[in-house]
């Protein structure tokens, strides 16, 4: 990097531009799966794979009057992030979060090595 590229400390600093929004469609898409299709994930997965098991706001979409799901879906939705905790806690997976907007967020799984001695707090 030459002097000319770097930003002096006595300089306001320089606006970085985002990316724009997904396409519309994109926007409106949910991403969820079921307790079968986790099951079946797990069973088969290998150390290091990923899945995304949801794509919103977990904290509202997992109760009634707070996203667009229906009752099944949300209650569904329920059931895999509960299973996903304990899954976690067991060490069989590692829960992460991907910011897709300022609106959702993508909840993925990370298959770990298996389960583990480590207790939570």
């Amino acid at each position: 990097m030459t002097a000319t590229n770097r930003q002096r400390f006595d300089e306001p600093l320089r606006a970085v531009p985002l990316s724009p929004p997904p396409p519309a469609e994109q926007q409106t898409v949910p991403r969820r799966i079921n307790l079968i299709a986790l099951e079946r994930w797990i069973e088969r997965a290998a150390r290091g794979d990923v899945i995304e098991y949801h794509r919103g706001h977990l904290a509202n979409d997992r109760f009634p009057g707070h996203s667009a799901l229906t009752e099944r879906q949300y209650r569904e939705l329920g059931q895999v992030a509960e299973r996903m905790a304990v899954l976690a806690a067991e060490g069989r997976v590692v829960l992460a979060q991907k910011r897709i907007d300022t609106e959702r967020v993508a909840y993925l799984a990370i298959r770990a090595a298996g389960p583990s001695s480590h207790k939570p707090f």
